[in-house]
This record gives structure tokens, C-alpha cells and sequence, in this order.
């Protein structure tokens, strides 16, 4: 069986990667726990008839400040920060988090060439990125056509639409490396909602924990607390 990475790349700062998923989100706000959930959801798909991968694990990509600085309006947390959360966002998980800031073709090589050098030519191995329906126009555009590119159906869009429209005008290299995933049906957790926490948030940590612990996990929860993340937010 084929084996594969997945890696996820992120705007906004705390996300969590896999060895192949490209996960691209807009919004700067710290890893929540839907996010997380939603990757897992993925991976179960991308393991599942019809496709059948072996994944062995992923990576999650921070994007740089100064690519932020030019394409989102507003405050971003330093890098320093955002590998943090990061971090702890993927500890205990089979998730790992890459710093390099290179392009998803650059890693994907990068990858490639350290599986080749630890295990041989022979070792059969790809790699799968992934990204939200609403995100499948850039990722046609910036990424080789060499990987798999799996797509995440979103609440809120019309996807449909969205999907054949995608599929007649892509071509034909880019048709064939794309994986549709059915929409996420569980419940949905708002990172809106968890950024109006932190930038409304007053003196009272107690019941901004509280506010928190169903949004982010508590290792990171702690740390935007101790190093006052929330400044960043307002």
C-alpha cells in the first residue's frame, strides 16, 4: 500500500498539521479544538473506501509574519508565538509542526528527499495536501500538480457550484490529483467567537478559561493567559 503524508499550512497561527494536508485558514486566531477535530475527520476519509491511504502522520505549516503583514488587515502574533501554539496544539498527537516557512513544493520535496535518504528509493511514499472548498482556487494555482490535493467540503458554501465550477475550469493534471471530502456534519465551533474572546477580554481570567476550555485546547489556553496573547487582539 502506498504510504503518504499529509501537511497543513496555516494562516492564521496555532494550527496543527498533517504529513500532507495543506490547511489553509484566513483568520488569525489561536488552534481550536474544531480545527483539530475536523483534520482528524480528513485523515478518517483519506484512510476510507474509495481511496484507501496509509497516513503516516503530517505536518502542520505556520505561515511567516510577513506574509501575513501583506495579506491580512490587522494585528498577527510573531512568529515565536504562533510555533508555540503550535506546539502545543500537536503534542501527543502524531502531528508535527514544520518551521522552515518554505513554499508547500519546497517541503513536499524537502520530505521526499529525507524519506529517500533514510530509507531508500524503494520506500513508496506521497504526499497529500489539503485545504477548505472556499481555499481550492489558490491551492490549484500555487501547487504542483505532482501531489494529491484533498478538499474539505465547508458548511456555508455552496459547494456544488463551487465543486463544478473548480472541475471545468482546472486542467486536466489538476482534475485528476483532486480528492473531494464530504462536509464535516458535527458540531461547529466558531473561531470568530474565539477571537471576540480575546480581544474583548477584561481582567478576569477565571471566566475567560471558562470561555475557553470548549474552544482551545488547555495546554494553549495556559499560554495565552501567561504570555497575555489577547493584546494581540485588540
Amino acid at each position: 500500500m502506498l504510504k503518504n503524508i499529509l501537511i497543513a499550512g496555516c494562516e492564521c497561527g496555532y494550527e496543527y498539521e498533517y504529513r500532507e494536508i495543506k490547511y489553509r485558514d484566513p483568520h488569525p486566531h489561536p488552534q481550536d479544538l474544531n480545527h483539530l477535530t475536523i483534520i482528524d475527520f480528513s485523515v478518517n476519509a483519506l484512510q476510507s473506501p474509495p481511496q484507501n491511504f496509509e497516513i503516516l502522520g503530517g505536518y502542520l505549516c505556520p505561515l511567516s509574519s510577513s506574509w501575513l503583514r501583506k495579506k491580512l488587515a490587522g494585528k498577527h502574533l510573531p512568529d515565536g508565538h504562533r510555533e508555540a501554539l503550535l506546539l502545543l496544539a500537536t503534542e501527543g498527537t502524531r502531528w508535527m509542526v514544520n518551521r522552515s516557512y518554505c513554499s508547500p513544493d519546497k517541503l513536499s520535496q524537502a520530505i521526499l528527499q529525507e524519506c529517500n535518504d533514510r530509507f531508500g528509493e524503494g520506500f513508496n511514499i506521497s504526499i497529500i495536501h489539503i485545504c477548505g472548498i472556499d481555499a481550492i482556487e489558490n491551492n490549484t494555482r500555487i501547487l504542483s500538480t505532482q501531489y494529491l490535493l484533498a478538499v474539505v467540503d465547508r458548511p456555508g458554501y455552496d459547494s456544488e457550484t463551487l465543486w463544478k465550477e473548480i472541475l471545468e475550469n482546472a486542467t486536466p493534471d489538476n482534475r485528476e490529483r483532486l480528492i473531494w471530502i464530504a462536509p464535516w456534519i458535527g458540531e461547529m465551533k466558531s473561531s470568530t467567537q474565539l477571537r471576540k474572546l480575546l480581544t474583548n477580554v477584561t481582567s478576569d481570567h477565571v471566566t475567560l478559561r471558562q470561555d475557553l476550555q470548549d474552544l482551545v485546547l488547555a495546554s494553549c489556553i495556559d499560554y495565552i493567559l501567561e504570555y497575555n496573547i489577547e493584546q494581540w487582539f485588540q
